[in-house]
């Protein structure tokens, strides 16, 4: 049985950037973060080429061609309000060329064998060979087999240019027998439209649908890892 053991989103864009902009006290200024949320250790990194902080909620990395607001903290809708606010109100000019919403969820498949049978459902070894054969061994830190998948749909209807990609990885952010699994639902923009302020409404509009198709395929997984695994 799959268990869920953490949730993250993260908002990434990909442009030109100021680094130098992105400081926690013009968050604070433009009234996008709480002062309360932001104190004199929440600044990592300040550098004409990289700043880096954290609130109590959400972490920023920005450098001068991507910019990252993360969090795992509820409600994540925030962090896509602070990005759509950021670039729609304030820094609307900033050049944009692509964008993308990755949902993350951590779960915890409770054993090796559920864990076993996930990666050979995924990733059968039998096609492999006598090499596949190797991968199992009853020393479970010797087991191979699968280490990382990514299946991606480049049809989506939503949007000119762009992909949803899921992929699948162990980790033990979900504990011992660990599975992360990520939706990185990828817009990229086309023309004239390479604009903070398009972007900022393109994210505001899509969001909704963007989580509903992740939460569909989260529960694909977890129908798989819990029940589908005969």
């Amino acid at each position: 049985m799959a268990i869920l053991k953490a949730s993250e989103i993260a908002v990434v864009l990909v442009g030109d950037f100021n680094p130098r902009i992105f400081l926690p006290q013009w968050f604070v200024d433009h009234q996008l973060i709480e002062a309360k949320h932001v104190n004199g250790e929440s600044l990592d990194v300040a550098h004409p080429d990289i700043c880096q902080f954290r609130s109590d909620w959400c972490t920023l990395n920005v450098n001068k061609h991507r910019f990252q607001a993360s969090s795992s903290f509820a409600p994540l809708v925030r962090t896509v309000d602070l990005v759509s606010k950021t670039f729609g109100e304030y820094l609307v000019h900033t050049p944009i060329t692509q964008f993308a919403v990755n949902h993350i969820n951590y779960y915890d498949l409770g054993n090796a064998d559920t864990t076993n049978k996930l990666g050979q459902a995924l990733a059968p070894a039998a096609p492999w060979g006598p090499w596949g054969e190797t991968f199992d061994d009853t020393d479970i830190s010797k087991r191979g087999g699968l280490l990382k998948i990514e299946m991606i749909q480049k049809n989506v209807e939503d949007r000119e240019s762009g992909h949803v990609k899921t992929t699948v990885w162990p980790t033990d952010r979900g504990g011992p027998f660990g599975v992360g699994v990520m939706v990185n639902d990828h817009i990229n923009l086309t023309g004239e439209r390479k604009t903070a302020s398009v972007g900022a409404r393109m994210l505001h509009e899509m969001y909704e649908q963007s989580e509903r198709r992740a939460q569909a395929i989260f529960e694909t997984f977890t129908n798989l890892a819990s029940d589908g695994i005969k």
